[in-house]
């Protein structure tokens, strides 16, 4: 068993030092491995890693019974937070962000007016973009951030920074509302709409100059007239190098993990829970729980939560 937590606690580490999955299995088996009949094979491959990784290195939690309190204190005593934002930090009146996984989702969306995808993710995936980059310039406008303002959690974060308590934050949304909140000390995991590039010359361009296409659902061209990707990170590709820049640095520094408004289902950002030293407390604040385990679990709307923590905390925006 100690075998199986000590190549569980490798693998975390090679993700978090940016191997591709292919080659942390590789690491682990000591041989070279093939996948078969698969189209999307770095996608496979993640999936097998993680289910390795359900068996992380044993922890015992670091508080019993906690709630939103205790968690305010902890925010409070704290100058080194890192915190790991997802889709729900978005999801608000005043955002218009689509949630991704859940009941009536991006997702779900997708599975019923688009047939020709194998799987909903699969608008995502890099093989399929270059041959049908036209369904994804369809949905792209759901998720392109013209005229979206921050929420409370993201305006949250941003006084977190200006108390000098905020190491940094890691966000898979694209839609940038981080920096319109303010926030300075953010890393976009899966990158964003800033930039585009072009798939075939490489050419990079401001975002906002394909912004009129993708509102229009249209597929942007450069003036070579090969196709323009916007600079989000889709499945098969590696995330941005700054993420694997900072992440292993953050893991020694951090006094307080808080994992909020993400389902935890996209690696590498999901090993990032079970990367943290034993004595340092992960809180997660959702509308569902996770497979991971944290030592202080609140579920509820993020806003809500931080509505909540800002009056225990005597903090006005």
């Amino acid at each position: 068993m100690f075998l199986i937590h000590l190549q569980a606690a490798m693998a975390g580490q090679l993700a978090m030092a940016g191997k591709c999955p292919m080659e942390i299995i590789e690491r682990l088996l000591g041989k070279k491995t093939v996948f078969t009949g698969a189209v999307d094979h770095t996608r496979m491959a993640w999936k097998a890693l993680q289910e390795f990784l359900q068996m992380p290195p044993p922890r015992t939690p670091l508080f019993n019974g906690a709630g939103l309190p205790e968690v305010a204190q902890l925010i409070m005593r704290s100058k080194r937070i890192v915190v790991v934002a997802g889709a729900g930090v978005s999801i608000s009146v005043s955002c218009g962000v689509p949630d991704f996984r859940g009941i009536s989702g991006f997702y779900k969306m997708l599975k019923k007016k688009y047939p020709l995808l194998d799987y909903p993710e699969q608008v995502f995936n890099l093989d399929f973009f270059d041959v049908h980059p036209e369904l994804f310039y369809k949905v792209a406008k759901e998720l392109y951030p013209a005229g979206l303002r921050p929420s409370l959690t993201h305006q949250f974060f941003a006084l977190l920074e200006k108390r000098n308590k905020l190491l940094r934050m890691y966000t898979q949304n694209v839609d940038t509302l981080e920096e319109k909140a303010g926030i300075n000390n953010v890393v976009y995991c899966h990158g964003s709409f800033a930039t585009a590039t072009c798939r075939t010359c490489g050419v990079q361009v401001e975002g906002a100059k394909i912004e009129r296409k993708i509102l229009a659902q249209k597929v942007p061209h450069c003036k070579r007239l090969s196709v323009m990707k916007p600079d989000i990170t889709f499945f098969g590709e590696s995330l941005p190098a700054e993420f694997f820049h900072y992440i292993s640095v953050d893991m020694e520094r951090l006094d307080l993990l808080l994992v909020v408004g993400t389902s935890l289902k996209v690696n590498p950002v999901s090993l990032i829970p079970d990367s943290v030293p034993l004595n340092v407390p992960r809180v997660l604040i959702n509308c569902d729980k996770v497979e991971q385990t944290f030592d202080i679990d609140i579920i509820c709307h993020c806003d809500d939560a931080v509505s909540q923590l800002m009056e225990m905390m005597g903090e006005k925006l």
